[in-house]
């Protein structure tokens, strides 16, 4: 009897750590994890499914089934696939991407610039480097609802992150009705601070009407910037911004705005004008300063 819970004892062990079922890989600097893993040993190519986790330096993938070839560093993906790094989330149908050269191909697939919410949508994106996307024909926008309010449409569009994403014959949705064209668009994807446009701003209003921001970014210093912003409200007119700001060494931080809007509709220009001023020094000795100013009072109503 002793001799048969022994032989029971060694086969699980033995099932636990050989059955496909419960697959885990760890070869050089790549972990794989899956319900179950099959390694080719001649052609050096994993299979695995189920739950399939790939990590390799500070990238992970998931999907419902995934091959890998370790010779070539190639993995295909299919099922609910997950990318995760440092500045992306993607999901895909499909995934065909080689990890060492960090390029592939993704079907039906979705990216997320996590720093500046930029969101672009595809059915097929070209992972061309590191930071390097393109696509034939997407749409993208920073709208987080699963269907975007807002978004826009184009082709030939290339998104390098840290630098800036370019599009052909885009088109301006709202709700996928298009609204305004452009021929061209440019616009900074900024894991820094660099000069120049940014996401347009989208929005409405029972009061003013649709509202259309577009600001420019200035990089002055590594520690001053100034943002020019343009906005258009459809039932009042236009308007125009100014922000400074400034983070000085010796403690002192703040900024400074300026806006103007002429409404047609009330035959009035307003202003408004913010300062905010903060500095705290070591010695306890400390300086705040507030100015909040407007020439009507029904700036903040209307």
């Amino acid at each position: 009897m002793e001799r048969l819970k022994y032989s029971i004892f060694i086969y699980l062990i033995l099932l636990l750590f050989l059955s496909p079922s419960l697959g885990f890989s760890e070869s050089s600097d790549i972990k794989i994890k899956a319900d179950k893993l099959y390694y080719d040993q001649k052609n050096l190519i994993y299979h695995a499914e189920g739950n399939v986790e790939i990590e390799k330096n500070s990238s992970k993938i998931k999907a419902n089934e995934i091959t890998y070839n370790e010779s070539s560093s190639e993995v295909t993906a299919t099922g609910s696939v997950v990318y995760i790094d440092e500045d992306t989330f993607i999901t895909a149908e499909k995934a065909e991407l080689n990890l060492e050269q960090k390029t592939g191909k993704l079907y039906n697939a979705s990216i997320l610039f996590v720093k500046d919410n930029y969101h672009i949508y595809g059915k097929f994106i070209e992972k061309r480097g590191e930071d390097y996307y393109f696509s034939p024909e997407s749409t993208f926008t920073t709208c987080d609802a699963p269907v975007p309010a807002w978004c826009f449409s184009g082709k030939d569009i290339h998104a390098k992150v840290g630098e800036e994403l370019k599009a052909k014959d885009v088109k301006f949705k709202i709700k996928n009705m298009p609204v305004l064209y452009s021929p061209y668009f440019r616009s900074a994807i900024l894991m820094d601070r660099k000069t120049g446009f940014l996401l347009p701003s989208i929005g409405y209003s029972n009061e003013k009407g649709f509202y259309l921001g577009s600001p420019f970014f200035w990089a002055i210093s590594e520690n001053r910037d100034l943002t020019l912003n343009i906005d258009y409200y459809s039932n009042r007119g236009f308007g125009e911004g100014l922000e400074y700001r400034y983070l000085d060494l010796g403690g002192a931080k703040g900024k400074a705005w300026f806006y103007h809007l002429s409404d047609r509709e009330l035959s009035k220009d307003f202003f408004e004008f913010k300062m905010i001023h903060d500095q705290r020094k070591v010695d306890g000795l400390s300086s705040f300063l507030n100015i909040n100013l407007i020439n009507h009072e029904e700036f903040y109503r209307e």
